[in-house]
């Protein structure tokens, strides 16, 4: 029977910065989390397409040395959230497991209202990934693009034409 979680927090990042870098997944997500994250890897596809296949490999510290593969299930630029779907022989504690991140702009527009939603089916008595994790992983995105500059929009100038 799935189940489902979510934890939203609100980040200090403008919407439209954290959903540039969460639209590059397989560069973003194991800078901003190399603790759990050693390599994200597009196997079919690219990470904005229904249908694509990213192979994702955890830090040995986080989960071992297992990997998972996991597609593309949903994806919307305008609304800003993708799903992923991981594959049935991946993952050892879930039966099927689904991701969906999403960003919204928080009360004051400056700040983003990220949610990591996870509906899964464990194997035996497993729970969730834990709300704590799920509440560090978007913290350490927020806290590597307050760090970095990675994924600032341009503005252009007045000669410039925008694209």
């Amino acid at each position: 029977m799935m189940a489902t979680v979510a934890t939203s927090v609100e980040l200090s990042v403008c919407p439209s910065r954290l959903w540039t870098a969460l639209k590059d997944g397989p560069n973003f997500m194991p800078k901003a989390a190399p603790f759990f994250w050693s390599k994200w890897e597009v196997l079919e596809g690219d990470p904005n397409t229904i249908g694509s296949l990213l192979l994702l490999t955890f830090n040995p510290a986080a989960r071992g040395d297992l990997q998972i593969k996991v597609k593309v299930a949903d994806f919307s630029d305008e609304e800003m959230y993708i799903t992923y779907e991981s594959l049935l022989e991946s993952d050892p504690l879930y039966k099927q497991m689904r991701v969906t991140i999403s960003v919204d702009p928080a009360s004051d527009g400056s700040k983003s209202m990220a949610t990591w939603s996870v509906f899964y089916e464990p194997v035996g008595d497993q729970g969730p990934p834990s709300k704590e994790s799920r509440q560090l992983l978007l913290k350490r995105m927020e806290q590597y693009l307050l760090s970095h500059d990675d994924y600032l929009q341009t503005v252009p100038t007045m000669n410039e034409p925008s694209s």
